[in-house]
């Protein structure tokens, strides 16, 4: 019991220093007419070009960027405190709260840029499990970060789904996410090989997504909290691996 206290206490301590000397900022959302606009989202202030961003003052011009490529109206990005080299991020340059709401509004498109990631991926770092802490307005189980993103790691599908089932959470089967009920809910997904199963998000800790990758890469608890360890290494090798996916993409566009 002592242990467990004296980890809450390093978690806390951690986290008000990363807040104070980082500045991470998750942004609230503003609805209107069921359209979500981002306020203040590091995401949103990192794409629209700003300098002061959480991923500049962590790594102060090097490199000078994270996004790996752009395909449409997508962003493939490094995440910003990876846990294994090749933990990268698809994103929708617009704000929307879940890939439910992105599958949704552009479905062809998504269709596309997974494509194409996903078979650049697998050529440099193998079959990549697609992990996603879907976001709902109004809904205390949404992610910390609510700008919807996928995270894409080298992991087996298999084993972390096997961790969430441990966890008593039962992904079932999905064929389109962009509906009922996941269209409006906070949910948890994991996917492979076009295959997706998700589940609702509910009574997990924080970073329950990170939590997963970590535990699947025998981490102990928590170092894979983003707030704790960035391991800035994992970042530099990561963009180093993926240097050439821009020029791929646009050598093999029709």
């Amino acid at each position: 019991m002592i242990h467990d206290v004296v980890r809450a206490l390093r978690c806390a301590v951690c986290w008000i220093r990363w807040r104070d000397n980082v500045g991470v900022r998750v942004g609230r959302i503003v609805e209107d007419d069921h359209q979500s606009q981002c306020v203040g989202a590091d995401f949103c202030q990192e794409f629209d070009g700003l300098p002061e961003v959480t991923f500049s003052r962590i790594y102060g011009g090097r490199p000078p960027s994270r996004v790996i490529m752009t395909i449409g109206d997508f962003t493939v990005l490094a995440d910003l405190s990876p846990l294994v080299v090749g933990h990268v991020l698809l994103l929708p340059k617009q704000h929307f709260l879940s890939f439910a709401q992105v599958s949704a509004s552009t479905p062809m498109d998504l269709r596309r840029a997974v494509t194409i990631v996903v078979d650049l991926y697998r050529e440099t770092f193998g079959s990549p499990v697609i992990l996603e802490h879907g976001s709902a307005a109004n809904d205390d189980h949404s992610a910390c970060v609510t700008h919807a993103h996928w995270h894409l790691v080298p992991l087996s599908g298999c084993d972390v789904a096997g961790l969430m089932c441990r966890d008593g959470l039962r992904p079932t089967a999905v064929s389109d996410l962009g509906s009922a009920p996941w269209l409006d809910a906070s949910y948890y997904l994991v996917g492979q090989n076009g295959s997706f199963h998700v589940c609702a998000a509910r009574n997990m800790p924080k970073q329950y997504v990170r939590s997963l990758i970590g535990r699947c890469l025998g981490m102990r608890d928590p170092d894979w909290d983003y707030a704790l360890i960035v391991r800035r290494e994992l970042l530099r090798d990561t963009m180093e691996l993926t240097a050439g996916w821009r020029r791929r993409c646009m050598r093999e566009r029709p």
